[in-house]
């Protein structure tokens, strides 16, 4: 149960890590563009 839960929790942080470093490349290539 214990892993269950800390599997969880890693695979949510690493969702939010991968959002925010795509939303990073977004912006980065939005302000080459203009």
């Amino acid at each position: 149960m214990t892993t269950y839960i800390l599997g969880a929790q890693l695979k949510e942080l690493w969702y939010c890590e991968s959002e925010v470093h795509a939303k990073g490349l977004w912006e980065a290539w939005w302000a080459q563009v203009y």
